[in-house]
């Protein structure tokens, strides 16, 4: 089969949480964090300073409140009183990629996939034939300009044509391509025409893109019953993404009776094929013992899984366990390499934590000035903590140059994040309470 574009999902992964029995719900040891606080090399005895904010007894004095290390994903959370996993069956449709040529196309056509490019008047000769992998194929060299001119009209005319004889590739294709207006007047109901078409005659792809159009109401009417049935047939015809957004469906119970064992049913089968979301969301559901049995080595396993899939989150989430030594033993040196795997692949928590362990010297030389760097990147990322922790190195010059009103404003930031101490904070230090 023939894909030359396909749907983006809008994925609202995991966080894992603990219930307040007092009804609110709590991140998962968000407060006090790995490290509870920025301190000096050696270790030190700490004792409750006021309005419960721990104090240091050494000599070497810092003010009374700890830096922030966050403990588990904090996304918004769904339907679930105490933990969230998904929201990702959401699809958007203004990506298209880049065409590519697949091996099968080319063999039914009677051509080596090496000789395609030098010998379009072959594929071209047997489209002409009424051959519609080779007018799909055909199609595809025009959208990537390879041996012919460059001419996405061209190659929407070749799929129309590949098409209407019975290429259900080509109708996917074609449904892309009036999804992103590429060759074609941009046509929402057109690309679910199309899309349809090509799920009528056994394209996966097509019934994974029908039911993010139903999802989403883009080109149908919005239905969400409608959505999961395509998509449960994109994913019985082995679409991965299909099963993905199935299992987000039947976790969260949209278009279908929730149901969290099928959901963890289906993420294990999306985690063996390589998805690395589909790793992070079953480790997830063995974490909170939802869908399946309570399980942190489990957990760990396949937050690793995810982690190696590509997961900033996940590589966080097994840099949490190492640190707490919850389902896997305890070694700081080991969660300050996954927390450092999880910065460099985007997470500002993960940035966030691993400036707390230049800062303490855990499991890492102690660095104020890496630290200072870290807390910046997280929280120019948008992480509050992150921010919290540059206020507070600012504050008493840690790192940095001692400068009250870089503490303001990074507390400032961290309220407007609505990190509720970045708000005490900035109040604290603009009226000069301590």
């Amino acid at each position: 089969m023939v894909w030359i574009g396909r749907l983006r999902s809008r994925v609202l992964i995991s966080r894992r949480t603990v219930w307040n029995p007092n009804g609110d719900e709590a991140v998962w040891g968000a407060d006090p964090g790995v490290f509870s606080s920025i301190a000096s090399q050696r270790v030190t005895h700490r004792t409750a300073g006021p309005h419960g904010v721990a104090a240091e007894t050494d000599a070497r004095r810092w003010p009374r409140f700890r830096l922030e290390s966050e403990r588990g994903i904090s996304l918004d959370c769904a339907r679930s009183p105490y933990c969230c996993f998904f929201g990702g069956y959401a699809m958007t449709v203004r990506t298209l990629l880049p065409a590519c040529i697949v091996v099968g196309v080319l063999v039914l056509v009677g051509m080596h996939p090496a000789e395609a490019a030098d010998q379009p008047q072959q594929l071209k000769a047997a489209c002409e034939r009424g051959t519609p992998t080779a007018c799909n194929a055909l199609g595809l060299l025009h959208m990537k300009g390879e041996g012919v001119k460059p001419d996405e009209t061209r190659a929407a005319a070749m799929f129309r044509k590949a098409c209407d004889i019975g290429d259900s590739s080509s109708c996917s294709n074609l449904g892309v391509m009036y999804a992103e207006g590429v060759g074609v007047q941009q046509d929402d109901v057109q690309a679910a025409v199309f899309s349809r078409r090509a799920c009528d005659g056994g394209e996966a792809r097509g019934c994974y893109n029908l039911g993010v159009m139903y999802a989403e109401g883009t080109g149908v009417q919005q239905d969400e019953v409608q959505a999961a049935d395509f998509t449960r047939k994109a994913c019985d015809a082995g679409n991965m993404k299909g099963c993905y957004n199935l299992a987000v469906m039947y976790a969260s119970g949209i278009g279908v009776q929730q149901d969290e064992v099928q959901a963890a049913d289906l993420y294990k089968s999306v985690c063996e094929s390589g998805n690395a979301r589909g790793c992070y969301n079953l480790a997830a559901m063995f974490a909170a013992g939802v869908g399946i049995q309570q399980d942190d080595i489990r957990a760990a396993d396949f937050y690793r899984k995810a982690c190696d899939g590509g997961s900033a989150r996940g590589c966080y989430n097994l840099g949490v366990m190492h640190a707490e030594g919850t389902g896997v033993p305890q070694d700081e040196f080991q969660a300050a390499d996954f927390y450092r795997k999880a910065c460099d692949g985007g997470s500002a928590r993960g940035c966030s934590n691993l400036g707390s362990m230049y800062a303490a010297g855990n499991g890492i030389k102690q660095d104020d000035v890496r630290a200072a760097t870290l807390y910046r990147k997280a929280c120019d990322d948008g992480d509050a903590k992150g921010c919290i922790n540059l206020g507070v190195i600012y504050q008493v010059g840690r790192g940095v140059k001692s400068d009250d009103t870089e503490a303001l404003r990074h507390y400032g930031k961290a309220c407007d994040l609505r990190e509720q101490k970045g708000c005490s904070l900035y109040a604290k230090l603009k009226t000069g309470r301590r």
